[in-house]
């Protein structure tokens, strides 16, 4: 455990003394890069040295959810007027969540992914981190991840959902009616 009285005391007698503050600063420096890898298990998918490496299995993951759902025959398709707004994308989240499923990721193409822009940032979070944007991952609605991709057909929106770590059980497409 850092001693902070101890650092205050310690940085007062070395001020005048720049070999002593240069030894105290990498005292410091050696119990803090202890501590980080201390606390390394803990941090999880927010350390920034794994962005990379989970950006690319949450791509990788929905990208397979999307695969497993345009082959599925049991999706619901419902046609909706464009725009895409919030009712009818939680009308899309009732109709997986009914089936007891949490809802995991949304697949959409481009064109279709200007209207969510429109929602405003208390309908969804905007990602930022660059490995994320890379593979697709623009953002979260509602916890859900929202896949953004040229290989879904324009016009249709998957919301898929399904146990973390297995594939989809359920899922609602969004016929958009331009």
């Amino acid at each position: 455990m850092f001693d902070h009285e101890a650092f205050k005391t310690a940085l007062e007698e070395a001020k005048d003394n720049p070999g002593e503050l240069g030894t105290l600063f990498a005292e410091v420096i050696a119990t803090f890069s202890a501590w980080i890898q201390e606390m390394r298990p803990f941090v999880g998918s927010a350390d920034l040295v794994d962005w990379k490496f989970e950006a690319e299995k949450v791509a990788n993951q929905v990208r397979t959810d999307f695969q497993n759902a345009s082959k599925m025959e049991s999706c619901k398709r419902e046609k909706v007027s464009a725009p895409l707004n919030p009712h009818v994308m939680a009308d899309g989240f009732a109709a997986v969540e009914s089936r007891s499923v949490r809802i995991r990721s949304i697949a959409m193409h481009p064109e279709d992914f200007a209207d969510i822009r429109k929602f405003g940032r208390d309908l969804w979070d905007i990602e930022t981190r660059k490995p994320f944007l890379i593979h697709g991952i623009l953002g979260y609605i509602w916890s859900a991840v929202l896949y953004v991709s040229t290989d879904v057909t324009p016009g249709n929106v998957y919301i898929m959902g399904g146990i973390e770590g297995q594939p989809i059980t359920y899922c609602t497409i969004q016929q958009i009616d331009r």
